[in-house]
């Protein structure tokens, strides 16, 4: 099943933060908000539990009980069926269409296709290949730290290189966004 890169939209939601245990009833099953979760309602009113350090992650404060969006860039993919996501807070089921969106620590949630489009925006192919070159850096670096092999180093600047000559030279585009609909 293929997936893409997508960027979060600045979109405004409401959040609450939870003392105790809370049974949150969305339209994808009932899941479990445990104390220090946030509820938030979405931009078309859906509401769903999220965890305290992935909504640090995800979110900046407005104002009182409103966060918006932040920037992050998240993998997604298209259910072909009815898929059973298991979520941080429990069991979720993906229609088929319905995006099955990979959070940033790897999570896993099912999002409306309508919803979807609200708040998340494909990247442009220069971005995807910048992001990618990126990450693979941030590992390499990781590597190299962990164990001072010059090889990594050599890795290091090969990205480095890789991204400069991307941002020169690569044009900028819609991003496919037919091709991913």
């Amino acid at each position: 099943m293929k997936s893409w890169k997508f960027r979060k939209k600045p979109v405004i939601v409401e959040a609450k933060q939870v003392n105790e245990e809370t049974w949150v009833h969305t339209s994808r099953g009932t899941l479990i908000a445990s104390p220090g979760d946030w509820i938030i309602t979405g931009t078309s009113g859906e509401i769903y539990p999220c965890k305290p350090d992935i909504f640090e992650k995800t979110y900046e404060h407005v104002e009182g009980n409103k966060y918006q969006k932040k920037p992050v860039i998240i993998e997604a993919r298209k259910a072909e069926k009815l898929t059973e996501v298991e979520t941080l807070e429990g069991l979720a089921i993906a229609n088929p269409g319905d995006w099955i969106i990979t959070g940033v620590n790897g999570e896993e949630y099912p999002c409306r296709p309508e919803i979807f489009e609200q708040i998340y925006e494909p990247l442009s192919v220069k971005e995807m290949i910048l992001h990618e070159l990126e990450e693979r850096q941030k590992i390499a670096e990781k590597d190299y730290h962990r164990s001072v092999n010059p090889f990594y180093f050599g890795l290091v600047t090969g990205y480095e290189f890789a991204r400069s000559i991307v941002e020169k030279y690569l044009k900028d585009d819609e991003g496919g966004k037919e091709s991913r609909a």
